[in-house]
C-alpha cells in the first residue's frame, strides 16, 4: 500500500521486518524526524509519537488519519494538478511551500491535500544509461482506495505528534516498553520542506542512539544498503556491532526482461530486543 509518500527517505520492506519482531504490536514506538513512517504504522502498535521539525510532516499523517482523505486529494489532483501533468503549477506551489515567508504549520485540509499532490509529483524514475544517471520525472498515481483503507485502519491508535526532533525529542516518554525509530536518508541533501541531511547530523545519530542503546532503551535505525546490487550506505559500521544487530531484507522486480532482480536491500540495526 503507497499511501504515505516521501521521496528519498521511504522504507520498502518494513513488512518483512515487522512479520519477523512480533513485540512490536505491544510497544510504544518513538519515531524521530518523521520521513517514513510506515514501519511503525504496520507494527500493530496502538500507541505512536511521532517527533519532526521539519515543516508539514506532522500535518501529513494526521490528514491521512481522516476519513475524507482520499476525497480532498482527487479532487486537487484531477483538476489543479491535471492528473500529474500540470509540471509548471508543482513547480509553483512547491516555492510557495518552501518559501521562509511561509508558516511552518498548514492550516487547513485543503493546503494538506495539495503538498501530498506535490510529494507524488516529487517523484523520478531513476536509471542507467551504461555508467550515466538517467532521471525521468514520474509522477505517482494517489492510491484513493489504500489511503481509504489506511485511515480506517489507523483513525483507531493513539498517535501524538510533537515539533521535535533527533535533537530535542522528550526522552520522558522512553520506557522499557518503547522503541525508537528513525529512518536515515541514503544521500546527504535536502528532502521535503526544512528537511536536512548531513554528515554532521549523522554523527550526531550515532552518538545519540548507541548512548541511548547503552542505557538499554531499544532502539531502531534503518536505512537503504544496496540498490540494483551497488552498495548505497555503510551506515552499518558506524554504529557498536555489539549492541545493534542488522536485518537485511530485500525487494524484488521483475526487470525488463521478466526476471526477478533485488532492486533495493535495506538494513534494520536493532538493539536491546529480539
Amino acid at each position: 500500500m503507497t499511501v504515505l509518500l516521501c521521496p528519498g527517505r521511504t522504507t520498502r520492506t518494513h513488512d518483512q521486518f515487522v512479520s519477523e519482531f512480533s513485540d512490536l504490536k505491544s510497544m510504544r514506538i518513538v519515531t524521530l524526524d518523521v520521513g517514513s513512517g510506515q514501519m511503525p504504522y504496520h507494527s500493530g502498535s496502538k500507541d505512536l509519537v511521532f517527533c519532526s521539525s521539519e515543516r508539514y510532516q506532522l500535518e501529513l499523517h494526521r490528514f491521512l488519519t481522516i476519513a475524507p482523505a482520499h476525497s480532498y486529494v482527487r479532487k486537487l489532483w484531477e483538476s489543479e494538478f491535471d492528473n500529474g501533468q500540470n509540471w509548471y503549477y508543482r513547480c509553483r506551489v512547491l516555492a510557495s511551500y518552501n518559501s521562509l515567508k511561509r508558516s511552518k504549520i498548514i492550516s487547513s485540509w485543503s493546503d494538506v491535500a495539495t503538498y501530498y499532490c506535490i510529494l507524488c509529483m516529487s517523484s523520478f524514475h531513476v536509471s542507467y544509461n551504461k555508467w550515466r544517471l538517467v532521471s525521468e520525472h514520474n509522477p505517482v498515481r494517489p492510491d484513493y482506495a489504500g489511503m481509504k483503507e489506511w485511515s480506517g485502519l489507523n483513525r483507531s491508535k493513539s498517535i501524538k505528534y510533537m515539533r521535535r526532533s533527533i535533537y530535542n525529542f522528550d526522552t520522558t516518554l522512553l520506557d522499557s516498553n518503547t522503541l525508537i525509530y528513525i529512518h536515515l536518508p541514503n544521500i546527504f541533501a535536502s528532502y521535503g520542506c526544512g528537511y536536512v541531511w548531513t554528515s554532521r547530523k549523522l554523527g550526531f545519530v550515532v552518538t545519540e542512539l548507541t548512548e541511548l542503546a547503552k542505557l538499554g532503551y531499544k532502539v531502531c535505525i534503518s536505512f537503504m544498503h544496496s540498490r540494483w546490487g551497488r552498495q548505497v550506505t555503510n551506515y552499518a559500521n558506524l554504529f557498536d556491532t555489539e549492541l545493534f544487530k542488522p536485518h537485511f531484507y530485500s525487494e524484488l522486480k521483475a526487470s525488463r526482461y521478466g526476471i526477478n532482480n533485488v532492486a533495493t536491500t535495506e538494513v534494520y540495526l536493532v538493539a536491546n530486543f529480539n
